[in-house]
């Protein structure tokens, strides 16, 4: 803006120059002007000189409404140039301010990524545990089962056959009184097995 104003200034001052300069010249012919009028020499020289005089006339008239013009439309120029510049700033800040806005928006996106990571991270171990631990009770409770089926096996082939069926007889009598379910598969049912295992025991 600065720059605009000072070019504008040699603008105006070279104007003011070639009408000065324009002034001079036609003093200067309306002088010689005077001289031959008064000796009565007008000829075809004098002429030129009274035709390129009016010109500089018509110059002079144009370049002083010229400079006026410039004069007047200055302060304009420079007003609307400072608001020019005022606009600039406010677009420079408003700037600053979205990048600013930004930089905290990508900041905490990134935030929430990493920990979002985290919690994966301590969701996958956590499961990885638990799926550790389900299988080791499957495994406990596979070789549970299979033991149980081997001491019931043991069980019906260490007693008669009618022993162990009074037995079982016994246990299905005490689970109507005490209301458990009847319908246990005496082979498989851990209940059924230990407490045919306590009769036994008590029959010899």
């Amino acid at each position: 803006m600065e720059k605009t104003v000072q070019d504008h200034s040699k603008d105006l001052q070279l104007a003011r120059a070639k009408i000065s300069q324009l002034m001079k010249n036609y003093a200067e012919l309306k002088t010689e002007k005077m001289i031959s009028l008064d000796v009565g020499m007008i000829d075809q020289e004098e002429q030129a000189k009274l035709q390129k005089m009016e010109e500089m006339e018509i110059k002079i008239i144009e370049l002083e409404r010229l400079a006026e013009t410039i004069k007047q439309t200055g302060p304009e120029l420079h007003r609307r140039m400072e608001e020019a510049t005022r606009k600039l700033i406010y677009v420079q800040i408003k700037n600053a301010e979205y990048e600013r806005k930004a930089e905290n928006s990508n900041r905490m996106k990134k935030s929430a990524i990493e920990m979002v990571e985290k919690m994966k991270e301590k969701l996958r171990t956590v499961l990885i545990g638990e799926s550790r631990q389900i299988q080791e009770l499957v495994r406990d409770y596979e070789l549970n089962m299979i033991e149980i089926a081997r001491l019931q096996n043991q069980l019906i082939h260490s007693v008669p056959i009618n022993q162990y069926d009074k037995v079982l007889k016994r246990y299905k009598m005490l689970a109507q009184k005490t209301g458990l379910n009847v319908d246990y598969d005496e082979k498989t049912d851990p209940v059924c097995f230990k407490i045919c295992l306590k009769l036994l025991r008590k029959c010899f």
